[in-house]
């Protein structure tokens, strides 16, 4: 049960999940929601590389933080499923917007 909710937050499920939502977008004619949908995935996943080898060098400089590494698993399982949530909020159904 632990491995399949993990899996929801690899980079093997989340990307085909990003690009397939982009693609929806796109042949919708809703060129503004795709640009912003890729920036956004595109700038979480940045800024967790970004982290994730600013860490290799500085880790041990800060030990006293205990963090080894930042999760990319938990940046990327945020920006898409967190955006797909937005989106879906974002929608012209009112009763969406009351949920979010």
């Amino acid at each position: 049960m632990i491995q399949a909710l993990t899996n929801l937050a690899d980079l093997t499920t989340i990307l085909p999940f990003v690009f397939g939502v982009f693609a929806v977008l796109a042949l919708s004619h809703e060129w503004r929601a795709a640009r912003w949908w890729i920036f956004a995935i595109g700038a979480a996943l940045g800024a967790a590389l970004v982290a994730k080898l600013g860490f290799i060098p500085c880790g041990r400089m800060l030990a006293w933080l205990d963090i080894t590494s930042p999760s990319g698993h938990t940046a990327s399982a945020t920006a898409a499923y967190g955006g797909i949530a937005m989106l879906y909020a974002q929608s012209n159904d009112s009763a969406n917007r009351r949920a979010f």
